[in-house]
């Protein structure tokens, strides 16, 4: 009974659907996700005018923090989840009809982008729910422009592996294998740095597309 309830979390965790993922799982990650996602916002630095993508949006705790930041700019959100997509564009339907926010429902490894779309893409706590992390870094090269910014925030594979639902759908990944992975898509001036919160200890990832 265990393992099938813990294979249930993972695939929640994974594409949420129903009430678990239009309502219970969005306030979930808001809250004990907020130190990564700070942590990405503090490293994306948006401004006005910038052009940014967020994968695996969530609750939408940063789609709001980085709302408030870029302005004039365009901000788009992909998830892989038809409820979540449903409850962010319910929390933030003035955005999404003034058309300031666009929100859609995509896999990460066919972003329905063209190339260089994005002067910034961030992704927080979404790298284990990826079919082919290696195809999904080669997509976000593409929609970004030269120069442009990846934020990838992470939960170690130590902190993560322990845990009950890292099993059937979740892939764990060490630093080191990350970094070849964004090499092998393009990516140069890659900058890792481990941080901790109460809950886990994580990575926050800046690379680089060369322009």
């Amino acid at each position: 009974m265990a393992t099938g309830f813990w294979r249930f979390v993972a695939a929640q965790l994974r594409r949420p659907s129903g009430l678990t993922g239009g309502w219970l799982l969005p306030r979930l990650w808001n809250r004990r996700n907020r130190a990564l996602n700070d942590a990405a916002f503090a490293a994306l630095a948006p401004c006005a005018g910038d052009r940014v993508l967020e994968i695996g949006f969530g609750g939408g705790y940063l789609l709001a923090r980085i709302a408030g930041a870029v302005g004039d700019g365009r901000l788009a959100g992909v998830d892989a989840s038809a409820a979540i997509v449903n409850h962010c564009r319910r929390r933030f339907r003035a955005l999404v009809r003034g058309g300031t926010m666009s929100l859609e429902c995509a896999d990460v490894a066919a972003l329905p982008f063209p190339p260089a779309s994005f002067d910034k893409v961030c992704a927080v706590n979404t790298i284990f729910y990826w079919d082919d992390a290696p195809q999904a870094f080669a997509e976000i090269a593409r929609v970004m422009a030269a120069g442009g910014a990846l934020i990838l925030v992470f939960t170690d594979k130590a902190a993560l592996d322990h845990r009950p639902f890292a099993g059937p759908g979740v892939a764990t990944y060490a630093i080191d294998e990350v970094r070849q992975m964004l090499g092998r898509a393009g990516f140069g001036d890659v900058a890792a740095a481990p941080q901790e919160d109460r809950y886990r200890r994580f990575w926050r990832v800046v690379a680089r597309r060369p322009g």
